[in-house]
Formats: C-alpha cells, structure tokens, sequence
C-alpha cells in the first residue's frame, strides 16, 4: 500500500510541474510576500571590469486589484534619477503567468521558474534577460536579488544556423534589503 501511495503523490508531483501549476503555498508567497521597499545598490560589470553602479529603491506595493501590484523601481546614479514605474499583472498565480506592464503600451510576458520570476526580451539589438528573487524571505537577512544580462542578438549563427549564440556583454545586479 505504502508503495501504490509514493507512485500516487510521485504522479501527482510530475504532473504540477508538467503543466506548470503550483502550491498554493508558492502561489501566497508572491507577490504578496516580496511587497515593501527595498534599496541597495546597483553593480555593472562587463568584461572590462565595473561601470558605474547607481543606488536603487524597488517599491512592491498591492493596488485595489489583486491582479495588479505597483512594481516602482527608481535608479540615482551618474547619470541622473530615472524612475521607472511599473505595474505587475498577475496573469494566472497556479501556473506562474505574469506580465511587467510599463505602462507605455510595453507589456514583458514574466514567468514564475523555480523561486524566481523571469523575464525575457529583445529591444534595440540586444536580448534581456532578468532573475528576480527574494533570498531568506520572511526574515530580517531578507534580500531582493535582480539580475539583468544584455547580449546583442546580431551575432553570427553556429554551423547550419539551427543555433544562435548571444554571449552576454553586460551584467546588472542589485542586492536589496528591505527597509519597509
């Protein structure tokens, strides 16, 4: 019996994750659970070295409609304050569909992988792709991780053109705490 129940909840196991739905757990803890202000500092790197970075504040606040979150991310460095606010549209919570709207008619699908939601996207010749995590969530070490790589999209393609390469040439990360 105790064999029939493990098949049961391994079948079980296989299918959520084959047709991407999620605990309902996973599903309460974001983006509910990252909401607050965060602020730490941006890092730049390519393969030269460090750029200059810039503080950052990241606000993840519930709006009156639970299927959109302000997503505000406000950048001071060299170059000036750039505010970009933004709202997060909760497409389907069990199977992990989101969506950054910029609210300027640029809507990134996003997708909730693992412990982590994903963004991919292409603008100017060059593909982005952005991690967002929050490590040691519900504690005070609590940390919102943002990575973002470039990699231009005009590159040669490998041997019958079946495979593109898109080595990265720039990296952004941001390691913030929760201040609010």
């Amino acid at each position: 019996m105790k064999t029939v129940l493990w098949w049961a909840v391994a079948a079980l196991a296989a299918a959520c994750t084959a047709t991407g739905v999620r605990s309902r757990e996973v599903v309460a803890a974001f983006p509910a659970g990252w909401s607050g202000t965060w602020r730490g500092t941006l890092e730049v790197c390519n393969a030269d070295g460090a750029l200059p970075g810039a503080s950052v504040e990241h606000v993840i606040e519930p709006t009156e409609d639970p299927a959109r979150w302000r997503w505000v991310t406000t950048y001071d460095g060299a170059a000036g304050r750039v505010v970009k606010d933004y709202t997060l549209l909760v497409r389907d919570a069990l199977r992990g569909a989101y969506a950054i709207d910029e609210r300027d008619g640029v809507v990134l699908e996003a997708r909730w992988l693992g412990d982590a939601l994903h963004t991919w996207f292409e603008v100017g010749g060059s593909l982005l792709i952005v991690r967002e995590s929050v490590l040691a969530n519900g504690t005070a070490a609590a940390t919102y991780c943002f990575e973002l790589l470039t990699a231009p999209t005009a590159t040669a393609a490998d041997g019958d053109g079946a495979v593109r390469c898109f080595a990265p040439v720039v990296l952004q990360r941001a390691r913030l705490r929760r201040v609010r």
